[in-house]
């Protein structure tokens, strides 16, 4: 943004009060907002709640190898939002990488500690969130240039609705242990 900000001042596009103001982003169209930055923001905030509830069920290891499958569930849902063409040899390429982290949580499987069902579900479920969120984000940048161009155009965008996504799940997620830590504190005479 500075440099394009610069290059309007250079050619005496831009004046200098334009200079030292804010920049607020441009809206987006109703459909784009729905279908794009709120998606994508939603994507994101369920992304992070599930990546986080399934780190209470399997080893940070485990977990770390299972979420690069995001490489296979992006390229899923590229070639369904239509942003990459289905290639073969795209396909067999993360067939291999696929194939690899198999083998490479394969030990995990067999351990009496770390490996959890639920775990695992949720680590997947994680990964394809977080396909469909880059994909989404893809197709922001296509539709809107300016949030291509400028990464706080994107959280502009997108954070409303990550926001009211997450807050909820995290209230309820958390307000259990809120209430016992608020009635403890009260019962102590600090409140």
């Amino acid at each position: 943004r500075q440099y394009r900000l610069a290059k309007r001042l250079a050619s005496d596009e831009a004046s200098a009060e334009e200079a030292n103001s804010i920049v607020v982003p441009e809206q987006l169209s109703s459909s784009a907002r729905w279908k794009y930055a709120y998606s994508t923001g939603a994507t994101t905030a369920l992304d992070i709640a599930t990546s986080n509830l399934a780190l209470l069920f399997v080893t940070v290891s485990f977990y770390t190898v299972a979420k690069t499958t995001t490489l296979a569930w992006t390229l899923i849902w590229a070639t369904l939002f239509k942003l990459e063409p289905c290639r073969l040899r795209t396909f067999f390429i993360v067939l291999l990488i696929v194939g690899g982290l198999i083998l490479a949580t394969e030990g995990e499987r067999h351990q009496t500690y770390g490996f959890s069902v639920v775990g695992t579900i949720l680590v997947l479920v994680a990964a394809c969130l977080g396909g469909a969120r880059w994909c989404l984000t893809q197709a922001l940048f296509a539709h809107d240039t300016a949030c291509a161009e400028d990464p706080v155009v994107v959280v502009y965008h997108v954070s409303p609705a990550g926001v009211l996504t997450l807050l909820p799940i995290a209230l309820l997620w958390e307000f259990p242990r809120l209430w016992f830590w608020a009635k403890l504190v009260s019962t102590e005479g600090v409140l």
